[in-house]
Formats: C-alpha cells, structure tokens, sequence
C-alpha cells in the first residue's frame, strides 16, 4: 500500500507488478522486467517510487489428492536484481544487481536509503539519489528487517538456527547488539513511533516488547 492509502502494488509468479487504485480497484499499470517471482515490494516514503524485487522460478502442480504443490526445475534462472519503478509513468529507473534472491526490501524513512536483504545472509545499503551501494551488511540468515522511526537503527529478525535480533547503527555500519529470546524464526519487526520499544513476532508463537533506548 502507499504511504496515502491509494495505490496498492502486487506481485506474484508472473513475474509482473500490478499497480492498482485502492478506489476504483482498477489497475493502471503493469510494470514487466523481472525474469522470477516477486518476492517482495516497497513504496518510498513519498510515494513516487516503488522497488520491486524477484527471486526463483518455482512451478505449481496438482497433485493427484488434489492437493497443489511448487517445484523448481533447478536450470531456470533466479532473477537477483531489485528494480526501481517511477510510479506516475511506471518507468524502470534503476536496476539493482546483487549476490543473491532479494528476499525483502525496505526505504530508510527519510527515503534518502534503500535496504535489500538477500537470501546469502547480506544486506545492501543504497543511495537513493545516484542508486550506487554504500555498504553491504554480513548479517544472520534473516526473515525480516526495518528501520528505526527516525532511520538510525536497522533492526534484523533472524532464521532458526540463528533466531537472534540484530540492532546495527546505520551510519556507522556497526552491529550494535544481538537480542536473543526467541526459539524459531523471527519473522516481523516493528517499532512503536518514537523509536524506544520494538516488537518482534516469532515462528515460536510469540511476540516479544524489547526496550531499545540503551541503543539508541
């Protein structure tokens, strides 16, 4: 969804990105280049840009119970590449290339970084004004990352074995702490508007309030 409620953005296994008007339910563009499925989308803070990201190629069968399963081949290509659409002309204005699937992206809120959080344990910091790296991060293997409400923390929800949260200082590029409690993956992060309490939700059933001012 945009930041004013508007617009609605989908993606799926046709390798496409839908943009929709949340009043008329019409979609009024269809944004193509990804060679895989989307994995994951994000409006920028003002609203202008979207990122898209692709990942495999996984197939769906029926199964003779009826039952549908997805398969992957093992020779079509993995799309690793987030690419960035102007959403008034829907025009692709950047194409990221990286290391591995891009399994999340996410705008810093000032909009002025870009995060992609790939599937071999990195996470990439661009600019958003020339669209160039500024860092990767060797993180855990991760199901979910944000920023802080004011854009200095970035905050990493990690996969079973490594089901640690860890808080980095985004200027510096330095892990600042890792917070550990739950016992599988931790799999949403969010924080309360002023920055000071975070809560992560866990695969392990639980939700967990962490008070993040000693890292502020």
């Amino acid at each position: 969804m945009s930041p004013n409620g508007k617009l609605l953005a989908t993606g799926g296994r046709d390798k496409t990105v839908k943009l929709w008007h949340v009043e008329t339910q019409r979609c009024f563009q269809t944004l193509s280049g990804h060679i895989g499925r989307i994995l994951s989308l994000a409006f920028s803070p003002d609203g202008t840009l979207l990122v898209s990201s692709g990942g495999d190629n996984w197939e769906m069968q029926k199964n003779a119970d009826g039952r549908t399963s997805y398969f992957s081949d093992g020779d079509s290509p993995v799309d690793r590449t987030a690419r960035v659409w102007e959403v008034a002309t829907g025009e692709n204005i950047a194409t990221l290339e990286t290391s591995g699937m891009v399994l999340g992206t996410a705008f810093s809120p000032d909009g002025k970084c870009l995060a992609t959080g790939a599937n071999n344990k990195t996470i990439t910091l661009w600019c958003t004004k020339t669209w160039q790296p500024m860092t990767t991060l060797d993180t855990v293997s991760f199901e979910s990352f944000a920023f802080s409400p004011d854009g200095s923390r970035l905050v990493i929800g990690g996969t079973w074995p490594e089901q640690r949260i860890q808080v980095w200082d985004v200027e510096t590029r330095e892990l600042i702490v890792a917070l550990s409690g739950h016992k599988s993956d931790v799999e949403s992060l969010a924080f309360s508007p002023d920055g000071r309490l975070l809560a992560s939700g866990g695969f392990d059933g639980i939700i967990y309030l962490w008070d993040m001012t000693p890292y502020l």
